[in-house]
């Protein structure tokens, strides 16, 4: 099986920001936060094709994740997979891809995800990957209502 980051093309934006609804669908229903077409309009709005990466296994769409330079940095913006492929490893394996780029740019990579979103157990578990890359430090922040609520950098 093998997984790759492939680029993005403007008119995937809409299949995307449905595998975003999907992929958050639990998580949000749970904090009773889930309003679908806010959370499209939310990947929609600020869509940038040029950062976009669509994670494909085998050829099929698995999910995607957007990599925005944020000033010599990279911010790892969204990252979701569909449903269908989430608990084998494969958001695991696509990190593993972001920071062979990101070192090899000799780059921070920032990331993060909402307060008591699932999210939050993928994002802490990247420090298993500090040790892998002794030349990246990776920041992750916890957001709540878009409100920076805590951070801590892992080296």
């Amino acid at each position: 099986m093998e997984l790759t980051l492939e680029s993005c093309r403007l008119d995937d934006a809409t299949h995307l920001a449905d595998i975003r609804v999907l992929a958050m669908r639990l998580s949000l229903e749970r904090i009773r936060r889930l309003d679908p077409e806010r959370a499209r309009q939310r990947l929609l709005v600020n869509f940038a094709a040029e950062y976009t990466r669509l994670i494909k296994l085998d050829g099929s769409l698995a999910g995607f994740l957007v990599l925005r330079p944020q000033d010599n940095d990279l911010l790892l913006d969204h990252f979701y997979l569909h449903s269908d492929f989430q608990q084998r490893g494969l958001g695991s394996e696509a990190i593993n891809l972001v920071l062979v780029e990101a070192d090899a740019q000799g780059k921070i990579l920032h990331a993060g995800a909402l307060r008591a979103s699932d999210a939050n157990r993928f994002t802490f578990a990247m420090a298993s990957f500090c040790g892998k890359w002794p030349s990246l430090i990776i920041t992750i922040f916890v957001v709540h209502s878009l409100v920076l609520v805590g951070a801590i950098t892992l080296q």
